[in-house]
């Protein structure tokens, strides 16, 4: 699975993803000025009391000469602001109501060891 693999998954199931209640965002990235500039997109997914990060950009950047701009693209994919691999999310969200349901579990057994 590679972040492009993911991205794709992500913007083709929005829909059904929203529907199990996953909040999604989607960003547009566009940054700059005439020496440096990045566009791109990002997915925020909001699930089981954490924050998922899904995106690219293509950067270019000009400094010093004209005739030698560097172009490249970077992606990403970060749980609560730590980059994990891509199939990482993904599993998670392919067995998202497996997920939800243990972890609904789990926060019912902590309330009730602190009683």
């Amino acid at each position: 699975m590679t972040h492009s693999d993911l991205w794709k998954y992500v913007r083709n199931e929005n829909k059904s993803l929203v529907s199990l209640g996953i909040e999604i965002s989607l960003r547009d990235i566009q940054e700059g000025d005439r020496y440096n500039s990045e566009t791109g997109e990002e997915y925020e997914l909001n699930l089981l009391d954490s924050k998922s990060l899904v995106g690219y950009s293509y950067i270019t950047e000009d400094d010093d000469d004209w005739a030698q701009a560097e172009c490249y693209g970077v992606s990403w994919c970060k749980k609560n602001n730590r980059h994990i691999q891509p199939i990482e999310l993904y599993t998670l969200l392919t067995n998202y109501k497996s997920e939800l349901r243990e972890h609904k579990i789990e926060h019912i057994i902590k309330d009730d060891v602190r009683k």
